[in-house]
């Protein structure tokens, strides 16, 4: 432990506020100031006193003293004196970040925001390399991670708000097209009956008697009045104007096919020279039994890797998959329910990385840095890429982009370049530069990377995934009889960590 304590104190040695990072009594450490204030009154131009194993370290701040106490014996003079400068700014910032000076009530007022601060340039005793927007990063405890997820939340939203604009005016024009015509629902539940719209008061009074559900209990109904000879009542008839304004209209919001998704979440560390750290994939397979005329299935499973990554639910047959990877209930008479249920789960390590990315950075010579983005598609990679976002730390705010068009958006300590998407096959590489201060290519590090990529099959399920844990779907047959049944499947992945250190 070198630094002792870092303290506010007048001129004449009263303190305002002391951060001890050794087991210092108060009173031991109004003594400590106190011999320094003597010492300053001596007359001395110095910023710094040594006496019997303690070094003073001292900075002006308008009628004030910023006072940095450590072990002469320990500490490192010129770190500490980089240390004293960078506590004296937090204080300016945080006492007073309005005003030109900074007095003894301002530091009062904000004891706590300030030993918060002290605590990130000092741990147990001995200072962080820490530049002062890093801390104030620090401070704020904002989330990188959930700055890109913003970004591509927004970026969704503004697709979902034209997609709404285009359907909006389709539905317009089918409006005001004089031969619009019923959609047939059955289609989509086979068992609905479509029942004609009413027209008239009788009609209206029938179609609701029809609606409504049959109550076999006594229990009291509101809007209803009891008679002794029955337990239900007719529904009064409403008015005709009544009827015109609220046509009942049925609305169907159910899945009637069976549907496959599968989720898979990445976790991939690189180094500066595209050497692989770590790259996981975590993944779910779910089964949505929407078709409740075919609900008793076996899945067969395509896999490419090691079978033993890959465990299914205790309700599964897990000895029928292990030996033809089919998945199915043990129960093969009972079905599946009508809801997302988690057939299988895996972690695969060593997956292939389907993007890479390069850091190029020349020196000015003027304080700033050039710094050059470059990424990649592995040829590989048979899927697409989207909502690619790439964050690299700024050790200041003071950054630009040459080129306007960029697809990027900048931050007090970060910028951020996004890419719409990248496959193999389309946009497979591509550069993204700009100019920061900073004193080299450590400042623009970590680099974080975000993206999603979505797979769809048709309405048979005919066509492959493309899944990082090498797992497809082949067919789905009914469990009895082996009759083939259709499906649809989804695979989505995102990015849970994509870290370039």
């Amino acid at each position: 432990m070198s630094i002792l304590a870092a303290s506010i104190c007048h001129k004449n040695g009263d303190l305002i506020l002391s951060r001890q990072y050794a087991d210092i009594e108060s009173i031991r450490m109004h003594d400590l100031v106190s011999v320094y204030s003597r010492l300053f009154q001596n007359g001395s131009q110095n910023t710094t006193y040594e006496t019997d194993g303690v070094r003073y370290i001292y900075e002006p701040l308008d009628e004030l003293f910023v006072v940095l106490v450590s072990e002469s014996s320990t500490s490192n003079i010129l770190q500490d004196i980089e240390t004293l400068r960078l506590l004296t700014q937090l204080v300016k910032q945080t006492a007073a970040p309005n005003s030109v000076s900074v007095d003894g009530k301002d530091v009062a007022e904000s004891t706590f925001n300030i030993m918060d601060a002290f605590d990130e340039v000092i741990t147990m005793g001995y200072s962080e390399n820490l530049t002062l927007s890093q801390v104030e990063t620090f401070l704020r405890m904002e989330s990188q991670e959930e700055k890109i997820q913003e970004i591509i939340e927004r970026n969704k939203q503004l697709e979902a708000a034209e997609s709404r604009k285009r359907k909006a005016k389709l539905l317009e024009a089918q409006r005001n097209n004089a031969g619009f015509e019923q959609p047939d629902l059955s289609r989509y539940v086979p068992e609905m009956e479509i029942r004609k719209e009413p027209t008239t008061e009788a009609d209206y009074s029938s179609y609701e008697q029809r609606e409504q559900p049959s109550y076999s209990g006594s229990g009291l109904r509101l809007g209803r009045k009891a008679t002794e000879d029955s337990h239900e009542a007719e529904l009064p008839v409403l008015p005709k104007e009544t009827v015109k304004k609220n046509k009942p209209k049925p609305q169907v919001n159910l899945s009637t096919t069976n549907d496959i998704s599968i989720s898979e979440q990445l976790t991939i560390e690189m180094t500066r020279d595209n050497n692989v750290k770590t790259s996981r994939v975590s993944g779910t397979l779910n089964l949505f039994a929407g078709d409740r005329e075919h609900n008793k299935l076996q899945i067969s499973a395509d896999i490419l890797g090691n079978i033993a990554d890959f465990k299914p639910h205790p309700k599964m047959d897990r000895a029928n998959f292990a030996s033809s990877k089919n998945l199915g209930l043990k129960n093969k008479e009972e079905g599946f329910p009508a809801s997302n249920v988690l057939l299988v789960k895996w972690t695969v390590d060593n997956v292939k990385v389907p993007i890479t990315f390069s850091c190029w950075v020349s020196d000015n010579g003027d304080g700033f840095q050039t710094v050059t983005l470059e990424y990649e598609v592995n040829p590989e990679f048979e899927g697409t890429l989207s909502n690619i976002a790439v964050r690299v730390p700024l050790p200041t705010p003071n950054a630009h982009v040459d080129d306007p068009e960029s697809n990027f958006e900048q931050e007090n300590d970060c910028m951020i370049w996004t890419i719409p998407s990248a496959s193999s096959t389309s946009n497979q590489s591509g550069n993204f530069e700009f100019v920061s201060e900073a004193d080299g290519e450590d400042d623009f590090y970590p680099i974080d990377v975000a993206f999603e990529t979505v797979e769809q099959s048709s309405t048979k399920g005919d066509n492959k995934l493309v899944t990082f844990g090498q797992i497809d779907i082949d067919a789905v047959t009914e469990s009895l009889s082996g009759e083939p049944i259709e499906f649809t499947k989804t695979a989505i992945a995102s990015t849970a960590s994509y870290v370039i250190r």
